[in-house]
C-alpha cells in the first residue's frame, strides 16, 4: 500500500503514475522489470485534489522517538550503511496481489462502503447535520473503489478469504482523509477530516 501525503509540483509524475499502477491497478511492470513497490513523499500541500485522489491512501507518519532519533544521528555521523534485508521477492508481491483480487466482497459490504462514501457527500441524509457545514466536497467514486481494495488487502493480511466490516473500518481513515474537502468553518474550529471520518463511521449502520 502507498504511504503518501500531498505531492509538490517538482515530483516526477511519471514515477508516481508507475507506482500508482503497481499498487492500485495491479501493473507492477515497467520496461519489463519491477521498478518500485512503495514510495514516500514530503510535501507542501499545493497539489490539486484531483491529483491527490489518485492515491490509494494517505498514511500519517509521526516523528521518531528520542531513541530512534539518537540512532539516526549515530548512523549519519558514522556514515553507516546497513544492509537491506529483503522481506519478499518481487514475484511474491505480484502473487500476493493476485490472491487479494480473489478476496470475496459481499453485497452487504459493498453497500456499507457506498454508505460511508455517500455520507461524506450528503451528511444530512445520514443524520450528520453538524458535518454539513464542515465539508466543502465529499469523496469521489474512486474512494469507494479504494475502500474495497484496501479492505481486501487488510482481510488478506489477517488470513481471511472474505471482507468483514472491521476491515473497511480499519482502512477508512487512511483511504478517505485526503479525499474530503474542509470548509473555512471547519478549519477555524480545528475540525479535521479524521474527525469527520470518525463521526461517519460511528453513525453509518454496520451490516
Amino acid at each position: 500500500l502507498i504511504g503518501i501525503d500531498y505531492v509538490p509540483d517538482t515530483v516526477n509524475y511519471g514515477v508516481i503514475t508507475s507506482v500508482y499502477a503497481a499498487f492500485v491497478q495491479g501493473d507492477s511492470q515497467t520496461d519489463g522489470k519491477v521498478k518500485a513497490m512503495a514510495t514516500v513523499r514530503y510535501t507542501d500541500g499545493t497539489t490539486g485534489t484531483v491529483e491527490v485522489d489518485r492515491f490509494l491512501m494517505k498514511v500519517v507518519i509521526g516523528y521518531p522517538t528520542k531513541d530512534e532519533e539518537r540512532e539516526i544521528i549515530r548512523m549519519n555521523i558514522a556514515r553507516e550503511q546497513r544492509p537491506v534485508i529483503p522481506v519478499l521477492k518481487p514475484q511474491e508481491v505480484i502473487e500476493a496481489q493476485k490472491v487479494v483480487e480473489q478476496i470475496y466482497v459481499d453485497e452487504k459490504i459493498e453497500r456499507y462502503i457506498v454508505d460511508i462514501v455517500f455520507a461524506t457527500r450528503t451528511p444530512k441524509e445520514y443524520g450528520l447535520d453538524d458535518l454539513a457545514g464542515y465539508i466543502s466536497f465529499g469523496a469521489s467514486p474512486r474512494a469507494s473503489i479504494s475502500l474495497a481494495r484496501a479492505a481486501r488487502a487488510y482481510a488478506f493480511l489477517h488470513q481471511r478469504g472474505y471482507v468483514i466490516p472491521e476491515d473497511v473500518i480499519s482502512v477508512a481513515h487512511d483511504v478517505l482523509r485526503h479525499r474530503i474537502g474542509l470548509t473555512y468553518e471547519a478549519e477555524a474550529n480545528n475540525f479535521t477530516t479524521d474527525m469527520i471520518i470518525t463521526d461517519i463511521l460511528d453513525k453509518v449502520q454496520v451490516p
